[in-house]
């Protein structure tokens, strides 16, 4: 039998190219970025610890690879939701339906037992890995490792289950100098040796051809210097690296190493329900990226230049969700919680992909609270791109989405009561308020302050007479005002209630004071250092919704203050929402 494999095996064919773009960038984020860890034999391979002087494992020819009878014992501990481990074990049904033939068994994934000496443990760790082949007589653990956030596809998950299997990858073959270019320049010199070329002695290809399209084969840019081709095709015209499926060679190959024949032992039917049936409410949301949009610089690219558009995202039950675009770009997404501010792109950074949804799509599965606030990034894979996009989401409830544009004032609002907490009496709601300070925004000297400050003047009303508490939510250190009846920025300490600067001890302020029904207040966001500019949020809990509304004081009070005008930069943006926080 065979000691390890590259393996010829691929899914399903892929077009050369993708809605008119190159085949490269196609290749590249076909490829997880997570089976690139740096640790790891060629990414995402683990053997045991007997190593060689290269750091490769020493894996004999045909010695402790195949599992007897194509049966692989597993167990799934603790650490996935129970969707995510149906995704897990869906993956692994698709596997074995793909090989069998005519149903009859080749392979098969099932639940471990007592008596199983030697079995995987799948777990919810850092990157997509697995160990290769059985490695009986061996004391380790047999570990398969499946990010939650990045690694569960069903492409990816096959991928590691064939290194399970005993495979290898695709372009480490003998004859690969015949079927590919590797870019020695181009890949990052401590990870070359990750682009070996294994001999006969060491790896049986099992006759089967060179396949560029193998689920096992490596994408364009793996460990390649800022993002240039590392493996490239001779062949004109072909794709490698995806995740998607067993390519038909693929098949073969784990059909000649297993032995597989159209007799013996019929798979069980599946009863695993299929993973769509787990996200059947869907949602969508279109718009259009063009050169008016929002702009701003990803994080570890100062200077850069990239379209986006934002909008706030809420869920009516709290549960599992999937978020996948559908463009004619390539579409890069990002999901806050509470706040996004384009100066810090990773603060309140919750997760982000580019290509898991195929064809350059966007796509992640994550749990959303039905008490939270999120912000929703829609931008491109490169600088400069214009081009329409929808945004589909998907769940067990309908997914809310509103819009945040430059010119207009949203809300929208759910009748959920939010659970007790220390600044979030029982049965209230919460109101959020979303914009950005910036050097046209209108200026005053802030009393116990010097210097001139920025400032944004909002109007508060309430219908119902309680305590209303006032949070604001920023990067940078944060000063409050309230007033009642009208605001003087000229003189500041007329009408003012209620000021604060740090006391929910994150350099943000919390204000808490009696509002009554009919009353006009005016709340002022400025910050404690002058001169500067930010984006920023402020919730309101209370024990009814709150009109929020920011003031052209041009038209209410004397003053030389600047007035933010409707540019990309200085947006008004106000959302209200009632939700249930976890008991």
């Amino acid at each position: 039998m065979i000691g390890t494999f590259f393996i010829v095996l691929i899914g399903l064919i892929i077009n050369g190219q993708t809605n008119g773009l190159p085949t490269a960038k196609n290749d590249r984020t076909t490829q997880n970025k997570l089976e690139q860890n740096r640790n790891l034999v060629e990414g995402d391979m683990r053997y045991p610890t007997r190593t060689a002087q290269n750091g490769r494992a020493l894996l004999l020819r045909g010695v402790g690879v195949a599992w007897p009878n194509g049966i692989v014992p597993h167990e799934i501990p603790p650490g996935y939701s129970n969707e995510q481990e149906l995704i897990i074990t869906s993956a692994m049904r698709q596997l074995e339906n793909t090989v069998a033939i005519n149903n009859f068994r080749c392979v098969q994934f099932r639940p471990k037992i007592s008596s199983d000496p030697y079995y995987i443990t799948i777990v919810n760790e850092q990157g997509c890995s697995s160990y290769v082949g059985q490695n009986p007589h061996v004391v380790l653990n047999r570990t398969v490792t499946l990010q939650s956030s990045g690694c569960l596809t069903a492409g990816v998950i096959i991928h590691e289950l064939l290194h399970t299997f005993g495979f290898e990858h695709e372009q480490s073959r003998p004859d690969r100098d015949d079927y590919v270019r590797i870019n020695w320049d181009n890949i990052q010199r401590e990870m070359q040796y990750n682009f070996d070329k294994y001999d006969n002695i060491r790896v049986n290809t099992l006759n089967t051809p060179y396949d560029y399209r193998s689920l096992m084969h490596y994408g364009s840019t793996a460990f390649a210097i800022n993002d240039s081709p590392t493996i490239e095709p001779i062949q004109s015209g072909v794709t490698i690296g995806q995740r998607n499926n067993l390519s038909a060679i693929d098949i073969q190959a784990v059909r000649l190493f297993y032995n597989c024949t159209a007799s013996g032992i019929t798979l069980p039917p599946t009863t695993t329900p299929s993973t769509a049936n787990l996200y059947t409410t869907n949602a969508a949301y279109s718009s259009v990226l063009t050169t008016n949009s929002r702009r701003f610089s990803r994080a570890g690219e100062e200077n850069s230049n990239y379209y986006y558009e934002f909008f706030l995202v809420t869920v009516p039950t709290s549960g599992y969700y999937r978020f996948r675009s559908n463009s004619i770009v390539d579409t890069y997404g990002y999901l806050y919680t509470n706040n996004f501010i384009p100066s810090s792109p990773t603060l309140n950074l919750l997760a982000q992909d580019d290509d898991t949804g195929g064809s350059l799509q966007f796509q992640f599965t994550l749990y959303l609270q039905s008490t939270v606030v999120y912000m929703f990034v829609v931008t491109t894979y490169s600088q400069n791109i214009t081009g329409p996009y929808t945004v589909i989401a998907s769940g067990l409830t309908r997914v809310n989405f509103v819009p945040i544009t430059n010119t207009s004032i949203l809300s929208s609002t759910t009748n959920i009561p939010i659970a007790s907490s220390s600044i979030n009496p029982s049965n209230n709601i919460i109101t959020n308020y979303i914009n950005i300070l910036t050097n046209r925004s209108s200026t005053f000297i802030r009393h116990g302050g010097s210097g001139t400050f920025y400032y944004e003047a909002i109007q508060v009303t309430v219908y119902t007479t309680g305590i209303y508490t006032f949070r604001s939510i920023c990067t940078i250190d944060t000063y409050g005002y309230l007033y009642v009846n009208s605001f003087n920025p000229n003189n500041v300490t007329s009408n003012l209630v209620t000021s604060n600067d740090d006391d929910i001890g994150t350099v943000q302020f919390l204000m808490t004071y009696r509002l009554e029904a009919g009353t006009t207040y005016i709340l002022i966001f400025t910050t404690f250092n002058p001169d500067v500019t930010t984006s920023f949020s402020i919730n309101v809990v209370g024990p009814a919704n709150v009109n929020l509304l920011r003031m052209n004081l041009t038209s209410t009070v004397p003053s030389t203050t600047r007035l933010t005008t409707g540019t990309h930069n200085s947006s008004i943006f106000f959302a209200s929402f009632l939700f249930l926080t976890i008991p």
